[in-house]
């Protein structure tokens, strides 16, 4: 009986841990939201299209008229940020799946790497498997990110995230999505459509 005290009194203890775990990741949550919503109030930058990661820990805004793009970040501190740059100052723009570079846009080269558009219309598995030959048959996907490297010193590379294998309770999906789940699907479609817009505004102010 004791044994059995002691087993339930650990697992008790297990359980209590997580809940508290997930209490703070909620809680992280929406101060970072309310840090983003602080930010746009206090700027006199209008978006005409913005992105904000499920999770609020990144995003993405634009002002064509003003030729502007406001980047939402978590610094050192785990705190929100954001950075405005001119249209001008945008260096670079890649797709990555599980880290691996899917596609690629930057003022070197305008276009590098496997087209997305194949993944949306049901191709992921190719993609993913032609990353670095066939050695990778995922089924399965974590993250997909958008990374943008800036004229920065200070901060010359964010990562916008579009999917994410932890939700917003702190709850980490192991195996992944299944590449045809439809959060994959609207994820890449997001990803996508950001991708083909700084690909515009590099191939337009270089």
């Amino acid at each position: 009986m004791t044994l059995l005290f002691i087993i339930i009194g650990i697992v008790a203890i297990f359980v209590i841990g997580a809940m508290l775990e997930n209490d703070k990741t909620l809680e992280n949550n929406y101060k970072n939201k309310m840090a983003i919503e602080k930010i746009k109030s206090a700027s006199e930058l209008t978006p005409t299209k913005s992105y904000i990661s499920k999770n609020n820990k990144s995003g993405i805004e634009i002002n064509e008229n003003d030729k502007l793009i406001r980047i939402f970040y978590l610094d050192q501190n785990e705190g929100i940020k954001s950075k405005t740059y001119s249209f001008s100052d945008i260096i670079e723009s890649e797709i990555k799946i599980d880290n691996q570079s899917v596609k690629k846009t930057s003022r070197s080269s305008q276009l590098v790497g496997a087209a997305v558009g194949s993944v949306i219309a049901g191709g992921v598995g190719a993609v993913i498997g032609g990353l670095s030959g066939d050695k990778i048959k995922n089924e399965y996907i974590k993250n997909i990110d958008l990374c943008v490297k800036v004229n920065d010193f200070d901060t010359p590379l964010f990562k916008i995230n579009f999917l994410s294998n932890v939700n917003e309770v702190g709850i980490e999906n192991k195996q992944g999505f299944k590449k045809s789940h439809k959060d994959v699907q609207i994820a890449l479609r997001d990803v996508e459509y950001w991708h083909s817009v700084l690909n515009l505004i590099i191939k337009n102010n270089g």
